[in-house]
């Protein structure tokens, strides 16, 4: 079948560097991510998929290190149709997020946790809110990871 990409949050952010505004979220506590990319999840259990589909909330992805989670993560899509019914497989919006509140460790990476963010915007265009479902991420080059990494930063 073909890939869905289901956007789980709506909405646009400010022109400003940031969005005074903040926002609950879903916090995934896998892996860093950058907009455009995607990660196959083979060890998730059956039930993660389902309820990351009926999160009210938007999903943000974040990294750690040792203990501490990263201060940015990105929004993340579920990319529905996949061949192998044994994995999940996300895909990093073009939102980049600033963690405000990393909420408390519910027992499970899998489940996640309750947070809130505030949205970057300052270097994504107004089509870079999400990749369409035919789109390919774009080409990257060492002068790309170099300005991203500038802001994902910490």
């Amino acid at each position: 079948g073909s890939d869905e990409v289901h956007s789980l949050a709506s909405g646009t952010c400010s022109t400003a560097s940031s969005s005074s505004v903040v926002v609950s979220v879903r916090l995934l506590v896998l892996d860093t991510l950058v907009p455009g990319q995607r990660l196959r999840l083979d060890a998730a259990p059956q039930s993660f998929s389902g309820s990351l589909s009926n999160s009210p909330c938007p999903l943000v992805v974040v990294g750690r290190e040792g203990l501490s989670l990263h201060t940015r993560g990105v929004e993340i899509a579920i990319v529905e149709g996949s061949d192998d019914k044994e994995c999940v497989t996300l895909a990093a919006t073009g939102r980049i997020a600033e963690i405000c509140d990393v909420g408390v460790d519910e027992g499970s990476r899998w489940k996640g946790r309750e947070g809130s963010v505030r949205w970057l915007c300052a270097n994504l265009a107004d089509n870079d809110a999400a990749l369409s479902v035919n789109e390919e991420p774009p080409e990257v080059t060492t002068a790309k990871i170099l300005a991203l990494s500038d802001t994902v930063g910490n």
